[in-house]
């Protein structure tokens, strides 16, 4: 969450340490300060890219201001304010001016060539917030044009406010979609220049209903959904002019134009919840009626034989849905060309399959294993990855299948003995195949084996479990000789991470959910207990090399892992 103003760091370089982590502090603020009511004042273009919209009362009531303020981070970050009005704002960023009862929204947007990114929010003391920013500015010149002011504190970050909204305004060179046609034609990345920021910054203060995004009733519907964070992604307008070019000669462009994801993120008692839903252009929502995915039942999830799974993903896909696709954006000749030439069809293809999908991961461990140098004697010990891998696949024609099943082979058999060991079978209306001979028949031959996630995920069109928990151990376990930092960051994310879950389907959207060992407190409280944890660990062993004589270390040794936390949270689709 401290990264929202990274591109401050890289668009202002020569802006000084003390004022980066003033406005660090502020937009912190904006996410758990305290309020009484919501701010639903947006100011956004209607055709902006992508949208960030914070609602600043949920997050305060699960996390208030001192909460934070007994975080180490937060303790470190004062002990290297120098400054005084840093130290202020640091302690209370109210001293900004800014109404932090209000909502913060960030937005990304192409405009012509270039790309351009702004927050904004809402004034509160007018002559606070102007000596802010003279100071950030180095007393940079406020320019008044009616009722807007405007000060710009670099070349490519323009302020502008009046009596009650703010905003700054960011040139973000090469954020857009690179075009595949450019190869060869390198250019460097467009930047706006100084007038074009002062003209947008304007622009969004004086932004009517009719162009503002809060006309737009998805939107709308979004923010209605509750939640502490929103996110609106359109990928027409975030590709922009690629869509006129090489995707619409390949019809490509209707996966992208007019296509909305629209997401509700929420930190509950021991879990981040999070929900998307998906509006369509018109060839993409008459295809998605036409040919829906069917739900994947529980029973389908218990043929796993498996008790000691860490992943499972599950997906359906219409057969004749994947041959209306590929026409639809026009590759259907391509596919079938190359299918011709190993004496295959679209058609046949249809006709071997149902549309269900399985691949499952389980019992996984590290072992050590013992390994001689090739042309010596002598050997080493390294540690290995074991893990069984399952893939099954629902058949609805034999002949048909196991015409692709031979064609499959024939391309796959130069490459074989580079290739593991792979045990398949066809039986009972399902291919399966794995690296494991026993689970590969166990699965064919059915059985109810009780799966805890299968009840979770039974009944959507999309299921997925990762067992975070188990990932977590079985890497530890990877490193039995790690230092003390790294068996401190491996152990707050043993207790703080559980497992994960996302189902859903393309109609109706989708869902995931991050459970916490925790169950009892909400996520965003955990999330900054958990992130000073590891902020610790690692400002430790900062200070552990530092005090290392630089002529004592071995420089062949190998470098220490960061951390065994898991990765951050995906967006679910």
């Amino acid at each position: 969450m401290f990264c929202l103003f990274d591109p401050i760091k890289t668009l202002k370089p020569n802006m000084t340490r003390n004022y980066l982590v003033a406005l660090t502090a502020i937009c912190t603020m904006a996410f758990f300060v305290s309020c009484k009511h919501k701010d639903k004042s947006i100011l956004v273009p209607k055709d902006a890219a992508i949208v960030i919209q914070l609602d600043g009362a949920s997050l305060a009531s699960k996390l208030p201001w001192e909460d934070i303020k007994a975080s180490n981070w937060y303790k470190d970050a004062q002990g290297e304010a120098s400054d005084s009005l840093a130290k202020k704002l640091l302690d209370d960023p109210r001293a900004a001016g800014i109404e932090i009862q209000a909502s913060f929204t960030f937005f990304v947007k192409k405009q012509g060539q270039g790309t351009y990114m702004a927050l904004e929010g809402t004034v509160k003391d007018a002559a606070a917030f102007e000596a802010f920013n003279k100071k950030i500015g180095k007393d940079a010149a406020v320019t008044k044009d009616g009722n807007i002011s405007q000060q710009l504190l670099d070349k490519s970050v323009c302020l502008s406010w009046n009596s009650q909204y703010f905003n700054y305004v960011f040139s973000l060179p090469g954020f857009s979609m690179p075009s595949p046609m450019s190869r060869g034609n390198y250019s460097e990345p467009y930047t706006f220049p100084v007038d074009s920021l002062k003209k947008f910054g304007k622009e969004i203060l004086n932004l009517d209903g009719s162009a503002n995004i809060t006309d737009d009733s998805r939107f709308n519907d979004l923010l209605a959904q509750g939640g502490d964070c929103h996110f609106w992604f359109n990928t027409g307008e975030y590709a922009g002019d690629i869509l006129n070019g090489a995707l619409s000669m390949m019809k490509l462009d209707v996966l992208l134009k007019g296509n909305i994801s629209a997401t509700t993120l929420s930190f509950d008692n021991g879990k981040i919840a999070i929900r998307s839903k998906h509006y369509y252009n018109k060839e993409m929502s008459e295809f998605v009626d036409k040919y829906p995915a069917h739900p994947i039942s529980a029973d389908v999830y218990n043929r796993i034989p498996s008790k000691d799974i860490d992943g499972v993903m599950t997906f359906n896909y219409p057969p004749d849905g994947l041959k209306a696709f590929l026409k639809l954006i026009g590759v259907d000749g391509i596919v079938n060309s190359g299918l011709g030439k190993v004496n295959y069809s679209m058609d046949e293809f249809v006709k071997a399959n149902k549309g269900d999908l399985v691949l499952a991961v389980s019992d996984f461990k590290v072992v050590q294993q013992e390994i001689t140098i090739p042309g010596t004697t002598e050997t080493f010990k390294s540690n290995k990855p074991d893990v069984k891998v399952l893939f099954a696949t629902s058949v609805n024609d034999k002949p048909a299948f196991d015409k692709l099943i031979a064609n499959v082979k024939t391309q796959v058999e130069p490459f074989s003995a580079q290739m593991p060991s792979i045990t398949y079978t066809l039986n009972n209306g399902w291919f399966a195949a794995g690296n494991s001979a026993d689970d590969v028949n166990k699965f064919l031959a059915g059985g109810n084996n009780n799966q805890p996630f299968a009840a979770k995920l039974g009944g959507h069109a999309f299921g997925l479990f990762i067992d975070i928990q188990k990932l977590i151990t079985a890497g530890s376990n990877a490193e039995p000789n790690a230092d003390d930092e790294t068996k401190a960051i491996v152990d707050a994310s043993k207790k703080m991470w559980k497992d994960m879950y996302a189902w859903g389907d393309a109609k109706t959207g989708s869902e995931a959910e991050i459970n916490l060992v925790d169950a009892n407190t909400n996520s965003l409280k955990q999330l900054n207990q958990y992130a000073d944890k590891v902020a610790a660990a690692m400002k430790a062993r900062q200070q552990k090399w530092q005090s290392v004589p630089a002529d004592s270390i071995d420089a062949t040794a190998p470098a220490m892992i960061d951390s065994i936390a898991p990765p951050p949270p995906p967006a679910a689709h």
